[in-house]
């Protein structure tokens, strides 16, 4: 998350009003405010960066269903998230305009037993 800060820092400069939230800061007393805070606060900057540490119990929902968010990101790697986890950091933010989301590639290459899956298969009574 700290990259994804420094970068977008090096393309837009100081001048935007960007804050990040991470579990490292995220007991800070500006943050803590901010937080609490969110639905006003959150108007006065430009991105918001954050981890999953910023989700549970944070609505960031305006007047009337107001959108005004224009996009929301969502940056994910493999075999850290479940899907219910990413689909609620994702909804944290009510009516964004768009949202979009990548996923770092990735591979799995669990080992398979026919013999396992056949007996599972059978004890759950799938198959005989």
């Amino acid at each position: 998350m700290e990259v994804l800060e420094e970068l977008i820092r090096k393309e837009f400069g100081s001048c935007l009003k960007m804050v990040a939230i991470t579990s490292d800061n995220s007991r800070g007393k500006f943050e803590t405010h901010f937080v609490q805070n969110i639905q006003t606060e959150f108007l006065k900057v430009q991105v918001l960066i954050c981890s999953p540490s910023l989700g549970t119990g944070i609505d960031i929902s305006f007047p009337e269903g107001r959108c005004e968010v224009h996009e929301v990101f969502g940056f994910f790697s493999p075999h850290v998230n479940k899907h219910t986890d990413i689909d609620q950091q994702l909804a944290r933010v009510r009516n964004p305009g768009e949202v979009s989301v990548w996923f770092d590639g990735g591979g799995s290459n669990y080992e398979t037993s026919l013999d396992v899956i056949r007996r599972q298969l059978a004890l759950a009574n799938y198959v005989p």
